[in-house]
């Protein structure tokens, strides 16, 4: 895992819950579960976005691999992006457990200061 440092505003809390927090990731499996992938297939996103074998997909805010893992199954090369390592981890076995392999990046936002009018 490759961890980048953006100052271009990638990262801030436009990325983050409405509290300013990212998701628990210790609550990943909500978004990770059989139910979820029955009701929004990532497949159908697949096909709508008429990804192939040739195509590189950049999945950013990666939460625990929903998309990543099958679109690792299709595309030629998958690039998994948060702000949180663990739910890097969690991708990572999520691949492996599926026999796919990934990039991951850890983006680390800065620190940002608001300044009062």
């Amino acid at each position: 895992m490759e961890n980048l440092d953006e100052s271009t505003g990638v990262g801030d809390k436009r990325s983050l819950g409405e509290d300013g927090h990212p998701f628990p990731a210790w609550l990943a499996f909500h978004l990770n579960n059989p139910l979820r992938r029955r009701v929004h297939p990532p497949e159908k996103t697949m096909s709508v976005l008429g990804v192939k074998g040739t195509d590189a997909v950049l999945d950013f805010g990666c939460r625990p691999g929903v998309y990543t893992i099958p679109f690792a199954k299709i595309a030629g090369e998958v690039i998994a992006v948060d702000i949180q390592a663990k739910i890097l981890e969690k991708v990572a076995r999520y691949a492996e457990k599926n026999r796919v392999k990934i990039k991951s990046f850890h983006l680390q936002p800065k620190e940002r200061t608001t300044q009062q009018e």
